[in-house]
């Protein structure tokens, strides 16, 4: 059932209205439907598209609208309208900006924008997949390169696109055959798969497994990192998705006259995880024979499983136990490139411990912001600059570890590794008698050059910064929003998957705050979705494998006295 609209948003509505200015607008944004909706204006572009995909039936349901905004300030505010002229509509709006999706940059637009634009579309569609719904994409707001790579990236999620034809009438994006190298993705899969889980790698380590050129096209350098440009991480995403659809469609078949596979080696003083994978390895249809090579120190390489034989179908595999490593051969019923590098990628996805999905269990979380810090009396932009707590944000903190402790029976606690979140935790942990952990992925979003300078030195230093309050200039060497929330969600998942049925306090920063309670959600990262985090205030929920259960946001009832406190003192 069609239920969700993904329309893509351009900048030509406010240019369109008789006065073309943003400030004209922002305080009349009730005033500027109304306009809209007279017969002179109601054919406006980004308006006029998304009401003919609801005239002519595309949804059997109208439950949600996903408007993907621009990155600049008339995107944003076209989105506002847009919010409010169909908020009748629909159930749900959401409005997404786009990260890096600004003409005026074209590297960070061809290298951010169209990246992030597939991320948040794909998250969209397979969030929706998942609740046995499906998605249209109307690609007509927003410039060409928009259309056009909104088409492609329906057509490999298998998500029909639609485009309007001079705002009368809107048609389907004929399916065409997109050539997409399957043999290259299955060669390559080992250094595409760990470049999409980690996000980025160093690039001396990736030119040590790169023996070909021939993904260097996939992949972006920045800053003495790899990861993937919007193609390869569209590559990437599609045909994972495919072969594990189809992946009995590419692996060798199993050979007819061969008997059961068996394991012609002792394996007694072997690790037990290994004599597990081997004795699931030998039942593996393709398999024929595995042989015991040799036993190392060190593990020689990130990958582990290669083809190194194509005529005989043998794969060359690793396992490290951390102090030595055992390389091993498997023969396969393999006898072209192609099924054998299908096999190696099927091995990859069955026994490579960086992809292993531990049972989930129920774990309480108590998500904490960092007391009150120095940085945050002068006003300065926080970021990864690192300030120390303030006397008020240590009796804060002090405050907060009571009312814990009276109140939850807590197991662990993690904290970022920036000074302010760190000296929270603590404080909390002296009086619950736990040591925290300190994780870097927990740090707050990177705002680069930015960070620790006071706000009105950086509008001075960077007078073209959109917004001061929330840095995203690409100048400053900011982090972007999708590398901030992979990191935090990173880490969160490994605290979920490390404590079940215990209950977990992590002390961190508002908008790390958000990011995790976004994921706990089910909303895409570019959703525009904030949630109020005052110093030393407590987010509490339970998270299961089946339901989240929220039980409180931004609490910071057990500061009331204390601000009392302080306001007797200042008389």
């Amino acid at each position: 059932m069609k239920t969700s609209l993904i329309a893509t948003v351009g900048n030509s509505l406010l240019k369109e209205l008789p006065i073309n200015g943003i400030h004209i607008y922002q305080n009349n944004l009730k005033k500027v439907v109304e306009m809209i909706k007279t017969e002179k204006y109601n054919q406006i572009n980004e308006v006029s598209t998304i009401k003919l995909s609801l005239d002519n039936d595309l949804l059997n349901e109208k439950t949600d609208l996903y408007l993907m905004l621009p990155d600049t300030k008339e995107g944003k505010l076209t989105g506002e309208i847009l919010k409010l002229y169909f908020k009748n509509e629909f159930q749900n709006i959401h409005t997404i900006t786009i990260d890096g999706l600004n003409e005026e940059n074209i590297s960070e637009y061809k290298n951010e924008g169209l990246r992030n634009l597939f991320q948040n579309t794909s998250q969209i569609v397979y969030m929706k997949q998942k609740k046995g719904e499906e998605c249209i994409i109307n690609a007509s707001g927003g410039d060409l390169i928009v259309s056009s790579f909104m088409g492609t990236i329906g057509q490999l999620l298998k998500v029909p696109v639609y485009y309007s034809i001079e705002s009368e009438n809107i048609l389907p994006i004929p399916k065409l055959p997109i050539a997409m190298d399957y043999s290259l993705w299955l060669k390559h899969f080992a250094i595409f798969d760990r470049i999409y889980r980690k996000g980025s790698i160093p690039a001396e380590v990736l030119q040590k497994d790169i023996d070909s050129e021939e993904i260097i096209d996939f992949l972006n350098e920045y800053g003495g990192q790899y990861r993937l440009t919007s193609v390869g991480l569209l590559i990437h995403e599609t045909l994972l998705k495919r072969f594990n659809d189809e992946a009995s469609l590419y692996l060798p078949k199993r050979d007819s006259q061969s008997s059961n596979t068996q394991l012609s080696f002792p394996i007694e003083e072997l690790p037990l995880s290994f004599i597990t994978d081997l004795q699931s390895m030998i039942t593996l249809k393709y398999v024929t024979n595995i042989e015991l090579i040799e036993k190392k120190e060190k593990m020689p390489s990130n990958i582990r499983f290669k083809p190194i034989n194509i005529q005989e179908g043998i794969i060359e595999g690793f396992f490290s136990d951390g102090v030595h490593t055992w390389i091993y051969h498997i023969k396969t019923t393999a006898n072209d490139i192609i099924k054998l590098n299908a096999a190696c990628v099927d091995l990859q996805l069955r026994f490579s411990p960086t992809i292993e999905t531990p049972k989930p269990g129920t774990v309480e979380f108590i998500l904490i912001r960092h007391g009150q810090h120095n940085g945050e009396k002068e006003n300065r932009i926080e970021g990864w600059a690192d300030f120390d707590l303030t006397d008020y944000g240590r009796n804060q903190s002090l405050t907060l570890a009571n009312k814990l402790r009276q109140n939850y029976n807590i197991n662990a606690i993690y904290s970022s590794s920036l000074n302010r979140a760190r000296q929270t935790a603590e404080i909390i942990g002296k009086e619950l008698n736990i040591e925290a952990t300190t994780m870097d992925d927990l740090r707050a979003i990177d705002y680069g050059l930015a960070g620790g300078l006071t706000k009105q030195e950086a509008k001075v230093r960077y007078p073209n910064s959109a917004d001061v309050d929330f840095p995203s200039n690409k100048q400053w060497g900011r982090e972007s929003q999708f590398e901030f929330s992979n990191r935090v969600i990173e880490a969160f998942y490994e605290i979920y998957y490390s404590h079940p049925g215990q209950t977990v306090a992590i002390v961190t920063h508002g908008r790390a705050i958000g990011a995790i309670l976004k994921e706990v959600l089910h909303l895409p990262v570019g959703e525009d979705f904030r949630v109020e985090a005052d110093d030393t205030s407590i987010h509490h929920f339970v998270m299961g494998p089946d339901r989240i259960i929220v039980r409180s946001l931004n609490n910071s009832e057990h500061l009331i006295n204390l601000q009392m406190q302080v306001s007797k003192e200042k008389r």
